[in-house]
């Protein structure tokens, strides 16, 4: 492909990451995408893509080779320092990278408000959601949280990983919003102090004890 399908491509990936950061994946159809990005020809992003789901896919690809990265770095530093068997190491190797967009360029902030959307979408499983991913280092950081000694039934231990993602994922999408309003009414915590928080709130929930209440509820299926 030339430089130009190049460019189309780019353009479309670029058009249709903002419009769904703004109105939503669901929000915003090929054709807005498609004049959003300055293609006459209404097929482009279905020539370039083969749907929007195929251009959500490359919106996504786009940014994970940085995460891939960031994630590397931080679990080969669990490892080397002999922290495989800390819940906190092992959540922040998942919760960090993303949170970090919060100080980078406006594509890296609209992505956070894309990823919100996928992975508390009805229609797409968590397992997808990490399978579009696709990175090992995560599936690792998962496994290894799932060998301590959490005194948790393995049920309740896989909700709480999968809730804790999402809803840190979709804090670090709010404040993503608020740092973009031009007159926030809200005080703002420093991006470092915020992640720090957001890792220890997952944390306690994976750590948090299971009343007896859930216990006899999981006991009566």
């Amino acid at each position: 492909m030339g430089d130009r399908g190049n460019d189309t491509k780019t353009a479309l990936i670029e058009a249709g990451e903002r419009l769904m950061a703004e109105r939503g994946i669901n929000g915003v159809s090929t054709r807005e995408i498609n004049i959003a990005a300055g293609q006459r020809n209404t097929a482009a992003l279905h020539y370039h893509f083969g749907s929007k789901e195929g251009l959500l896919r490359a919106i996504v690809d786009k940014h994970q080779q940085a995460h891939h990265q960031r994630r590397r770095e931080l679990m080969e530093a669990v490892e080397s320092e002999g922290r495989t068997t800390d819940l906190r190491s092992l959540v922040e190797v998942m919760i960090r990278p993303l949170a970090e967009m919060l100080d980078e360029s406006g594509s890296e902030r609209a992505f956070t408000l894309v990823a919100a959307q996928l992975i508390s979408d009805p229609d797409i499983s968590f397992e997808e959601v990490l399978a579009m991913v696709e990175d090992p280092v995560v599936h690792r950081a998962t496994r290894l949280i799932g060998e301590l000694d959490l005194d948790l039934p393995a049920v309740l231990l896989g909700e709480r990983i999968e809730l804790a993602m999402i809803q840190a994922v979709e804090a670090v999408a709010y404040r993503a919003r608020l740092e973009s309003a031009r007159r926030p009414k809200r005080r703002l915590l420093p991006t470092e102090i915020f992640i720090s928080n957001q890792i220890d709130m997952a944390v306690a929930a994976m750590e948090g004890p299971v009343s007896a209440d859930t216990r006899a509820l999981l006991a009566a299926l």
